[in-house]
């Protein structure tokens, strides 16, 4: 695809949540078309990928962050959200945990950056390991409701769910047009 510009828009994305939830796959299946092996190699730091995105006329480029997921690298971590203007919130279906310690995650970002609320998708990862999944779709539900209740300003622009497999490619895409078709629609809106 070639452009007269290569993008009209420029947003940091980062993408949150626990080690081994397969964020950093699901960053490979997005912006390389690739499953990086089922073997898990441990994010150190952040990994960084970038994406051209077309929707309808509007040319976006993601800078897409992987942000660590261990305990271990949360003193570092703080430096990663500078910037942060779109977030992807991944759990792993087969792991509760992972979705109860969003929470935290959701903490940590807004403690380090100036916005009060930015465009949001959250992720069920491993879909295709269901016969794993250990999560229903009520305790989901709950828990994005517990979200609005924190961050009341997600109530004006919502935070939709997808349940995806990195491994398929399974709803992979639509995760990440949907959240950039909202930030999208904020900017546009501040004009």
């Amino acid at each position: 695809m070639s452009y007269s510009r290569e993008y009209s828009y420029l947003a940091k994305a980062v993408l949150i949540g626990d080690g081994a939830t397969g964020k950093t796959s699901l960053a490979e299946r997005y912006c390389h078309g690739k499953f990086v092996s089922s073997a898990y190699f441990m994010t150190v730091g952040a990994n960084f990928y970038s994406k051209i995105i077309q929707i309808g006329d509007d040319i976006s480029k993601l800078l897409i962050w992987d942000i660590a997921g261990q305990p271990h690298f949360k003193a570092v971590r703080s430096q990663f959200y500078m910037g942060t203007m779109i977030c992807l919130a991944v759990f792993d279906l087969t792991r509760y945990s992972t979705l109860i310690n969003l929470e935290h995650w959701f903490n940590e970002m807004f403690n380090n950056i100036d916005e009060n609320i930015i465009p949001t998708v959250l992720i069920g990862n491993k879909i295709d390991l269901a016969e794993e999944m250990l999560i229903d779709s009520r305790e989901i539900t709950r828990f994005i409701e517990s979200l609005y209740d924190l961050y009341p300003e997600y109530n004006k622009i919502g935070i939709p769910y997808f349940q995806t497999s990195a491994k398929t490619g399974q709803n992979v895409e639509k995760a990440f047009l949907s959240v950039t078709e909202i930030f999208l629609k904020i900017v546009k809106s501040q004009k």
